[in-house]
């Protein structure tokens, strides 16, 4: 059950969950938990609303993994009412929580637009580590990403600049993002400049594409950027990142031979490897 989970096999699961009861075992909550990853992985929340009747019928005992999973799978589905009842269940249960259940618990109230519970959440977790709290802003973040709410992002990018935390780059993609999305671009803008110090060059050429103003469409800032990429060593990740930038800014990326020459053997690589695994495709 745990690798259809790693695979986000959620169907393959369902049907082996029901195998220890055939052979004479005893489900047990760590084969729901097993269960309940797939789900999660696949944002099936249906799915796992119906493991959760399960459990209660078989009154298996609830850990912290299984409301972990359960409030991130309501939260992704956007059925963010069932994971805050799951939040209230956890505090009477007195289950011992963890950062996930942190960072779930944030991304629930922010996705279900509990603005005030979510920064209390924050507040609390200012008395863990840096760490800890670093994660817990982010997972904020990306909450209001999905909701293109960019005021209330800029603020709680604001708020972890004034908690001496340092923003990731996914801190700032994230605000990027939302400020993006909401016709912000001018702050887009500003906030990708702010972060160009943590940012390596292939992100920054990413950010260059995503924001759409006139100053970010400056030839010679385009140029610089194109520059610095094509000298670093790039991975299959970024390499096709830079592609997708480098043809969202209108640069001819045929006419560059060492950025062409890069494309075409990471192309054939793959070629290759797709042949080797799946040898039907000759």
């Amino acid at each position: 059950i745990s690798a259809c989970a790693e695979g986000a096999k959620w169907q393959h699961a369902m049907l082996l969950q029901a195998v220890p009861l055939k052979v004479g075992l005893r489900k047990d909550i760590v084969t729901c938990n097993a269960v309940l990853s797939a789900c999660e992985k696949s944002c099936q929340w249906k799915v796992a609303v119906d493991i959760l009747k399960q459990i209660y019928e078989e009154q298996l005992e609830m850990t912290v993994i299984s409301y972990n999973l359960l409030i991130s799978t309501c939260a992704k589905g956007e059925h963010w009412q069932m994971a805050l009842e799951l939040l209230a269940e956890l505090k009477v249960a007195q289950v011992q929580t963890n950062l996930i259940t942190q960072s779930v618990a944030i991304n629930a109230h922010g996705r279900g637009l509990q603005w005030e519970a979510s920064l209390q959440l924050l507040m609390e977790s200012a008395e863990q580590s840096l760490e800890s709290n670093t994660v817990a802003f982010g997972t904020l973040l990306n909450a209001f990403q999905h909701g293109s709410f960019w005021e209330q992002a800029v603020m709680t990018l604001h708020c972890m600049v004034e908690s001496a935390l340092q923003p990731s780059v996914a801190c700032y993609d994230y605000t990027l993002l939302a400020c993006q999305v909401s016709g912000q671009h001018h702050l887009a803008f500003e906030l990708l400049m702010n972060s160009k110090a943590v940012r390596s060059d292939v992100s920054f050429l990413w950010g260059l594409a995503i924001v759409d103003t006139v100053c970010s469409r400056e030839p010679s800032r385009i140029h610089a950027a194109c520059v610095a990429v094509l000298a670093a060593q790039l991975s299959p990740r970024d390499l096709a990142t830079a592609w997708w930038s480098m043809s969202m800014l209108g640069v001819d990326t045929s006419s560059n031979p060492t950025f062409r020459k890069k494309l075409v053997q990471e192309a054939k690589s793959r070629i290759i490897i797709g042949l080797w695994f799946q040898p039907s495709l000759l």
